[in-house]
C-alpha cells in the first residue's frame, strides 16, 4: 500500500525508512530531517484509485496542500495522523 505523509509546520526531510506499508500497519517509520519540533505533524493519506493527482512528497508538505479546497472524501481513501514519540526529537 502506497502512503502520502502530510507534513505541518515548517519541516525539512533528509530521509524515511519506509515508502510503504501493509495495510495491517504494525510497523516503524523514521523520520530524519530538520524542523522536526513538537509542534510538527505526520498525516498519511492513501490517494483514492480516481484521485487526478499525482503528488510527490517534495510538493506534498507545509500548510499549503494540493487537497486543500478540493473535495478530500473524493481524492483520498484514508488518512490517519501518526502519534510521534516527542521523546526522541531533538531541539
Amino acid at each position: 500500500m502506497n502512503w502520502i505523509p502530510v507534513l505541518i509546520g515548517d519541516p525539512e526531510l533528509c530521509r524515511l525508512s519506509l515508502s510503504e506499508s501493509g495495510p495491517n500497519g504494525g510497523g516503524d517509520l523514521f523520520i530524519l530531517g530538520k524542523n522536526l519540533g513538537k509542534e510538527c505533524h505526520v498525516i498519511f493519506r492513501q490517494l483514492a484509485n480516481n484521485s487526478p493527482l499525482n503528488v510527490k512528497l517534495e510538493d506534498n508538505h507545509g500548510d499549503a496542500h494540493p487537497l486543500d479546497g478540493a473535495n478530500s472524501e473524493t481524492l483520498v481513501s484514508w488518512q490517519k495522523e501518526a502519534a510521534l514519540e516527542v521523546e526522541f526529537s531533538q531541539q
